[in-house]
């Protein structure tokens, strides 16, 4: 078996005092072609918030996608849905998570199962402008969800539109069991490129992914 080009950027110094550095490094890996890059409580000494920094990125970027790394053991799945489609928005399609290792197994099931179900809370065409009625959206076509399980108990629907890819997707890597059962998307661990702020000189060459893809799209080996 060949050896597998990394295309996937994982920093692994994002701290308070590399953070500009790292907004910078993130732009121009934007201009040479990365498909994806995972942001946000990539070890155990990172403090910043990955849905945060990945809303920042992408203000910042045009085509990389924006991966927030989340611990579900912390997090709600309403609250985190809205963040995920809010990001989704934000950076015009690009938006996907993954959870960060340690999180609780059965915990994390429920929860990106809940997410699911409020994105899935709007229909895609659901945005109808009804001037005389006061209506932005059809009721027919926004619905409850009704969620009641171990670990969430979530009516919904979900207060803002369905984000522009649809389902926001969960990234996961090949060896992470049952997390990556549940994924939209699994990784061989090889495309990933564990990267500190010192070696990003040694960037591989320009890489050629076309901007407007959904996440998916752009891994179609996966």
């Amino acid at each position: 078996m060949g050896q597998i080009t990394p295309t996937v950027l994982w920093p692994q110094d994002v701290q308070s005092e590399t953070l500009v550095e790292w907004i910078a490094a993130i732009e121009r890996m934007d201009g040479a072609g990365w498909p994806l890059v995972l942001v946000g409580n990539c070890n155990e000494v990172d403090p910043l918030d990955g849905l945060a920094m990945a809303a920042f990125c992408a203000a910042r970027t045009r085509q990389i996608g924006l991966c927030a790394s989340v611990n579900a053991s912390t997090v709600e799945p309403y609250t985190l849905a809205r963040g995920l489609a809010t990001l989704d928005f934000m950076s015009g399609g690009r938006a996907a998570w993954r959870i960060e290792a340690g999180s609780d197994e059965a915990r994390t099931l429920e929860l990106v199962a809940t997410v699911r179900e409020l994105f899935a809370s709007w229909q895609e065409d659901a945005l109808e402008s009804d001037a005389d009625n006061g209506l932005m959206s059809n009721p027919d076509k926004v619905r409850a969800i009704h969620h009641e399980g171990e670990y969430f108990q979530v009516e919904g629907p979900l207060n803002m539109p369905r984000p522009p890819q649809g389902n926001v997707p969960l990234i996961a890597l090949s060896d992470e069991g049952a997390i990556a059962a549940a994924a939209d998307l699994v990784l061989n661990p090889q495309t990933l490129w564990k990267v500190k702020l010192a070696e990003l000189p040694a960037a591989p060459a320009r890489l050629s992914r076309p901007s407007g893809q959904s996440i998916l799209e752009r891994f179609p080996e996966a």
